[in-house]
């Protein structure tokens, strides 16, 4: 038997910290976020991220977005920063940079 989730696409311009506030605890989620920083020489950037929000208890959702967020990193290859979190502290802002370099 084959069962197939319905996706959420949602689009908006959360703050970092409103995006963090947003990933529910027990459920897996794909997102693409853009995170605006500026270079220590003051130059204003804007890096993609394709983040795999994994949370400890999303279980039995593991493999369909490990599958989806494979099929992502080929679909969007300007994409150059690519992570998988279980936790909200490994998506601090500061980690995020420095992954952004």
């Amino acid at each position: 038997m084959l069962v197939a989730e319905v996706v959420e696409v949602v689009e908006g311009n959360l703050t970092h910290d409103e995006l963090i506030g947003a990933l529910p605890a027990d459920h897996a989620r794909l997102v693409v976020h853009e995170l605006a920083f500026a270079t220590a020489e003051g130059t204003r950037r804007h890096e993609h991220l394709l983040v795999l929000w994994m949370p400890a208890v999303a279980g039995p959702q593991e493999e369909a977005y490990t599958a989806g967020y494979t099929a992502l990193k080929e679909y969007l290859p300007d994409v150059r920063v690519h992570l998988t979190a279980r936790r909200t502290d490994q998506l601090e802002y500061r980690r995020l940079l420095a992954l952004a370099g």
